[in-house]
């Protein structure tokens, strides 16, 4: 039943023509569900980059001080029930279908009300937090800000990642359409965070947080990082905030990751926690410096595989794949890094495609699994830009076979949608005959 009516829902996750979000629906099942997300105190994750790991980064921190966590994300790697957790621990299914069957029965009842997939999951999210009387939740968009599903809470902090082009269909094709978008999260006398530099993002966010009477605490002025040195599989980094009465000093903040941009996700997750550490006593400047030490944030930078590297990463625009170049080379010395790449046709795959060639990264093969029309499909033609196009698994699987083996990496990335392809081909490249 779950699965059914999912597949029944408007999904831009599926496909790429819808345009007309609202928040009219979300308001209206919430208000029949008895509005769960008035119960919850909530932080709101909004940008282009980096709004999960920031938001991972934040739920091992308050679990660590002893809070019950509630998390909100998307997209999944394996399954929908992954998106909402408590404690780190998905819905199960029977819980899920509930609330799904709830929601159900009122679209029956008022047939003008038309939720989107994304409406549907932000509610279940919320009566799961609230039955299970999170302390905290956090939560991330899905996209935009001004009329994403999310955008009916009142957070104690809102934080605002890298915002670059993406979603451009529906958000705008400038920057600045973006910005005005993500900025619609700012609440009133609400404090915002974030990490953008660009002056043009800035000026805008700090127009609407002044109209809004919220302090806006920016990265480079407010609070710092500074790496102090890259390691095989850690950055670590200085952090620094000034408080209106004190400077917090962080020294030596090491990350379960090499990827340098995880800084700002885990500097803006710091500044909120430190913010926030008169609202939760239970918080103190040395749980939150280990949690962020501590966390693991699933599949970002995935090594599934250390001889030969096999690595997973979800990269999906320009800014992220400069970010995973950066990492890979900075990383790995060999001549021999493959790309294999899934990508959305509304992304701005032609700058992906130009970045991976001109950092000497072939795309050795491109993987469309051909499960739904939002693929970037190359045509029966194929494209030269691709060694080849594997259309299923199987292909795919023998294509990289005849790599040799020797100083080779294997870079799965353009989407959540080839994680899972990516574990079954590692599997199968490794396994004892």
């Amino acid at each position: 039943m779950t699965a059914d009516l999912l597949r029944e829902l408007i999904n831009n996750e599926r496909q790429t023509q819808y345009t007309g979000y609202s928040l009219d629906s979300i308001i209206f099942l919430l208000d029949k569900l008895g509005d769960p997300q008035c119960n919850i105190r909530c932080i709101h994750i909004a940008g282009t980059n980096g709004k999960g790991s920031t938001a991972w980064f934040l739920n091992t921190i308050f679990q660590a001080a002893g809070y019950k966590t509630g998390l909100y994300t998307s997209p999944h790697l394996h399954s929908v029930n992954e998106r909402m957790l408590v404690d780190n621990n998905p819905i199960d299914d029977e819980l899920l279908g509930n609330y799904l069957a709830k929601i159900r029965e009122i679209m029956n009842s008022f047939p003008a009300i038309i939720p989107t997939y994304f409406d549907v999951l932000t509610a279940a999210a919320f009566c799961f937090f609230n039955e299970r009387s999170v302390d905290i939740a956090i939560i991330e968009t899905g996209l935009g800000g001004i009329k994403d599903s999310t955008n009916i809470i009142k957070p104690l902090c809102s934080i605002i990642t890298d915002i670059s082009l993406d979603h451009t269909s529906i958000l705008g094709e400038t920057i600045k359409k973006i910005t005005i978008e993500k900025a619609g999260i700012i609440k009133n006398n609400i404090p915002v965070i974030t990490s953008n530099h660009d002056p043009e993002i800035r000026d805008i966010l700090s127009y609407q947080s002044k109209f809004m009477g919220s302090r806006l605490l920016t990265l480079g002025e407010d609070f710092r990082c500074d790496r102090i040195q890259s390691m095989p599989h850690h950055v670590c980094f200085n952090y620094d905030f000034n408080l209106t009465n004190e400077v917090i000093h962080l020294r030596n903040v090491i990350l379960q990751s090499p990827v340098h941009e995880q800084m700002r996700n885990a500097s803006l997750a710091l500044t909120a926690a430190i913010m926030l550490m008169p609202v939760f006593d239970k918080l103190s400047l040395e749980i939150i410096r280990k949690a962020v030490s501590d966390t693991q944030i699933p599949g970002r930078f995935f090594i599934i595989n250390e001889v030969p590297p096999v690595i997973f990463d979800p990269a999906h625009n320009p800014a992220a794949i400069r970010a995973l170049i950066e990492t890979v080379r900075g990383k790995y010395t060999s001549d021999h890094i493959y790309a294999i790449i899934t990508v959305m046709k509304d992304k701005d795959y032609e700058d992906i495609f130009t970045l991976l060639e001109g950092s000497s990264i072939p795309i050795l093969y491109y993987y469309a699994p051909g499960d739904d029309n939002r693929s970037y499909n190359p045509g029966s033609d194929g494209d030269p830009r691709f060694h080849s196009i594997s259309r299923d698994e199987l292909q795919l699987l023998k294509n990289i076979t005849g790599l040799p083996v020797d100083n080779r990496v294997l870079l799965f990335t353009g989407s959540f949608r080839i994680y899972d392809t990516a574990l079954s081909i590692t599997e199968k490249l490794f396994s004892t005959p």
